[in-house]
């Protein structure tokens, strides 16, 4: 995952200069396991996932929906970015009512 944080910033430059923002933590390394380890402590959480099939399929399992809630601090906002593309073999509107 570094290197993919690292030639971000040389590809795609316009897209990684937040990463340098003092208002910015990169934490790479197992993410369930960090979320774990911090309950209650986020505004905000935005996740940008792929499509709800295959390898990341788990990412849409209860308990990683869980996860993220529970590392909400009280009247936090999860918002979720979901990219249905028509890459996989289930129809959209099949995805979406698995989700």
């Amino acid at each position: 995952m570094q290197a993919v944080i690292r030639v971000s910033k040389i590809y795609l430059p316009h897209m990684s200069a937040l990463l340098e923002s003092q208002k910015v933590t990169v934490f790479v390394g197992d993410g369930f396991k960090f979320l774990e380890t911090h309950r209650a402590t986020y505004d905000l959480v935005v996740t940008d996932s792929s499509d709800p099939v295959g390898p990341t399929e788990f990412l849409f399992q209860k308990s990683y929906f869980q996860l993220l809630y529970n590392a909400l601090a009280p009247g936090g906002i999860r918002n979720p970015t979901i990219s249905l593309q028509r890459s996989h073999s289930l129809p959209t509107p099949t995805v979406i009512r698995r989700l």
